[in-house]
């Protein structure tokens, strides 16, 4: 026979609580009953959410999007002046737009050199097809073509060396000083054979210098961080 801790009333052996004051029987001679847990309104455990994009769709949707407007464009321009004018600045445009954001999704893997490779050809066709309707001076073989060829060659080199890992740290921000004064300095001798036939260097002397001392100081401050961390690895300081 079994009481009621609380009250002292006699329970039957069937009683889970008691009748009485509603207190919960515990009966030490019988094992403890396990309760189902509770449910709780959140989940254990924050699981990520992986969200897989399907490149070759994104592709598709990118193409047909700019095949659109190409066309709306060229249907403008045949309203509007009988012909196909300034349309083709736009078709050249939406072309290396085109090649700079969709070919890329193609790929299975990210391919850094075949994507900078298409953009430069996309550029350069695009700058042909602008130097072709403008009807003035063949300014692209003389200007365009030797910017463009340029500008790739310096990306190309920076982006193998980081990729190898021959530039990194500080050599990165010296290396992009230095390109960028040596390319205000080719454009302003392309331009001046274009329109003068003559080289006379002018306002890429005041860039190149500064671009240059930052150059000089950044390596010497590599060297000099560099010889620091050798000396505390050898002096155990």
């Amino acid at each position: 026979m079994s009481y009621c801790v609380n009250c002292g009333v006699e329970l039957e052996k069937s009683e889970k609580k008691c009748p009485l004051c509603g207190v919960e029987v515990i009966n030490p001679k019988e094992p403890p009953q396990d309760k189902e847990p509770r449910q709780r309104p959140y989940p254990n455990r924050i699981e990520e959410l992986s969200v897989n994009i399907n490149k070759q769709f994104a592709a598709a949707l990118l193409s047909v999007f700019m095949v659109f407007a190409a066309a709306i464009c060229c249907v403008c321009n045949i309203i509007i002046d009988k012909g196909i004018t300034w349309s083709q600045y736009v078709i050249g445009a939406i072309f290396f737009t085109w090649v700079a954001v969709t070919v890329p999704l193609l790929f299975k893997r990210a391919v850094l050199i075949k994507s900078l490779v298409l953009d430069i050809a996309a550029l350069l066709f695009f700058l042909f097809m602008v130097s072709r309707l403008d009807g003035s001076r063949p300014w692209f073989t003389t200007v365009a073509v030797p910017i463009v060829s340029v500008v790739a060659s310096m990306t190309l080199i920076l982006v193998l060396g980081v990729q190898y890992k021959y530039i990194r740290g500080l050599t990165l921000p010296a290396a992009i000083f230095i390109c960028a004064g040596l390319l205000c300095l080719l454009i302003e001798v392309f331009v001046d054979i274009y329109l003068y036939s003559a080289v006379s260097l002018g306002w890429s002397i005041f860039v190149l210098i500064p671009c240059a001392f930052i150059f000089i100081i950044l390596l010497i401050l590599k060297r000099t961080l560099r010889i620091k961390r050798e000396l505390k690895k050898r002096l155990h300081i």
